[in-house]
């Protein structure tokens, strides 16, 4: 009984030493059918370092292909204009004088200045004059007006706020102070002119006069600019302020220039001008009517 018990067991010993001999051999067979290029189900192909080294040019390679230029500046806002790139206006200057049997000198500065948006539109304006005839003053006044004017979108229509400070040495009165509101109606909007309408109200007061009260007004006028050519230009404007109170007092401002463009490349230009200037409530004596004009050199910005 021990004699089969050993003959078993030496049969199966053997058994399991052939099955491990035998996957041995299968491994080995296997790696050198890769080394070979041979597959292991017995078809050809590559050898595993032609695979390895070979690139596959079906699948292009990151760092051979040429990279992109990104534009970032198209991505951020755009930088908003600068302050004076808002604004459109220019600096005048002219002066008149002589010696003689008579010593005369009259000196006439003025600015103009308008910022214009799709929503409003501000624009400022000032005359200035004085004049010397043998040492004594003859003249010395200045205006200026301020205007605001607020647009509705698709519209010739708008609303307008006005102010004026008038000065005048000769006058019976140091400042007059005005101020006005309405609406204002685009009647012309063409390539070469423009005329707007205004109406409205305000009030009015004078410093240093002999009536220190606030008077009503209405108001009323327009504005007007045509351009004869690419160099010249006409510009005008009309102004009226009756007393609510008293038609037959009032006051009326009106202006017309002509400008001519010398050199386009220092913008500048000759500006011929005239402003006209009607009060009915003047003193006794006083002229009630003042008609200034001049010849002056222009530079735009």
């Amino acid at each position: 009984m021990r004699q089969k018990y050993v003959l078993v067991q030496c049969i199966l010993s053997a058994w399991s030493l052939s099955l491990f001999m035998g996957g041995v051999a299968v491994r080995h067979a296997r790696a050198e059918d890769l080394s070979a290029g041979v597959d292991v189900v017995g078809q050809p192909d590559e050898s595993l370092s032609d695979v390895l080294d070979t690139p596959d040019k079906s699948v292009p390679d990151v760092l051979d292909t040429p990279a992109i230029p990104l534009d970032f500046g198209s991505l951020l806002p755009e930088e908003p204009p600068s302050l004076i790139d808002l604004w459109d206006g220019g600096c005048e200057l002219g002066v008149n004088g002589s010696e003689g049997n008579s010593q005369t000198f009259d000196i006439i500065f003025g600015f103009d200045a308008k910022r214009k948006t799709k929503r409003n539109v501000l624009s400022v304006d000032l005359d200035y004059r004085r004049g010397n005839s043998n040492s004594v003053m003859t003249a010395h006044k200045g205006l200026l007006m301020a205007r605001y004017e607020r647009l509705f979108a698709g519209t010739p229509w708008r609303w307008f706020f006005d102010s004026t400070l008038e000065y005048n040495e000769f006058r019976n009165f140091d400042l007059r102070l005005a101020m006005s509101s309405g609406l204002g109606y685009r009647l012309i909007q063409a390539e070469r002119t423009s005329l707007t309408g205004r109406l409205g109200g305000g009030v009015s007061h004078e410093f240093g006069g002999v009536d220190d009260q606030w008077i009503p007004e209405l108001a009323y006028g327009f504005d007007l600019e045509h351009k004869l050519n690419k160099r010249q230009k006409i510009v005008g404007s009309f102004d009226c302020y009756p007393d609510a109170t008293d038609f037959t007092n009032f006051r009326v401002t009106s202006k017309i220039s002509w400008e001519i463009v010398l050199d386009e490349s220092m913008n500048l230009s000759m500006k011929i001008g005239a402003i006209d200037r009607y009060d009915s409530s003047t003193s006794p004596g006083d002229v009630p009517n003042e008609f200034d004009y001049s010849v002056t050199l222009l530079w735009g910005f």
